[in-house]
């Protein structure tokens, strides 16, 4: 709120015996202040008696310079009838206060409204898209373009990809076919890395790829959203064909060694 609204929303703490005056932030503009109150579950003898004493208390410390009380909770949910009933009683005694309530999505009204210099002093600063491909593609990148220059030979022999994992992870058929494709270059990828003068490299490729699925994962994305997201983000959608085989190849050899999609479970 202080960044919301600087120079005219202040926090208040507490100071000795006269604590916080039954307020924990005001905003001089509007004359409102704000009480807040989270606890680990919301019971409603508690809730109201918190309420009345914090009103109340406020009404007798501020006096003249409140004219709005508002009343931050932490129940997403929303708040139980009776601690509404209470605002609106509040809101009808003598002295004309305004109340309401404030949750996750009114604090979230106040954050979104924000600016990102000002986003960025409260969540950190964005990284943007040149420093996430330096960060996470820089050494996918380079095993990448190895690959692609590594002839695999004539009439190599075209393995299927684990079925079970395959199945495990609902994969479609169309995966499973460019992961077939993509067998064909493993071997370049495996000798890459195996000749390369630094060791962590497979390692570091693993870990970017892992972090990847993890997150895309996470947004729940279907499987082969989750692949194609791969793709893509392994530079897939850049270059031509050699560029593909080369990212199909990558994405198998660290499909079949665990590194991407679960492992199928083992039913003894």
């Amino acid at each position: 709120m202080e960044i919301a609204y600087p120079g005219d929303f202040v926090a208040v703490r507490p100071h000795g015996r006269l604590g916080d005056l039954k307020c924990d932030g005001y905003q001089a503009s509007t004359g409102t202040v704000f009480q807040c109150y989270g606890p680990k579950s919301m019971r409603i003898a508690e809730l109201t008696t918190k309420m009345e004493e914090d009103f109340h208390g406020a009404v007798e410390h501020w006096g003249a310079q409140m004219t709005s009380w508002v009343f931050v909770h932490n129940d997403h949910h929303g708040l139980p009838a009776p601690a509404l009933q209470l605002l609106n009683a509040f809101s009808k005694e003598g002295d004309a206060v305004s109340t309401g309530h404030w949750a996750l999505e009114e604090l979230r009204t106040v954050v979104m409204a924000l600016p990102v210099d000002k986003l960025e002093i409260l969540f950190g600063a964005v990284p943007g898209y040149g420093l996430m491909v330096q960060v996470d593609n820089e050494d996918i990148d380079l095993v990448i373009k190895a690959v692609q220059r590594i002839d695999p030979g004539s009439n190599p022999p075209l393995r299927a990809p684990s079925a079970e994992k395959l199945e495990a992870n609902e994969l479609s058929a169309a995966v499973a076919t460019l992961l077939t494709a993509g067998r064909i270059g493993e071997p370049a990828v495996d000798a890459f890395l195996a000749g390369y003068p630094d060791p962590g490299l497979g390692e570091a490729v693993a870990e970017a790829f892992r972090n990847k699925y993890q997150m895309l994962k996470s947004q729940g994305l279907s499987p082969d959203g989750v692949f194609d997201s791969l793709f893509s983000f392994a530079g897939g959608d850049i270059g031509g064909a050699k560029r593909q085989a080369a990212v199909l190849s990558v994405l198998s050899y660290f499909f079949e060694r665990c590194d991407i999609f679960e492992e199928p479970v083992l039913v003894s």
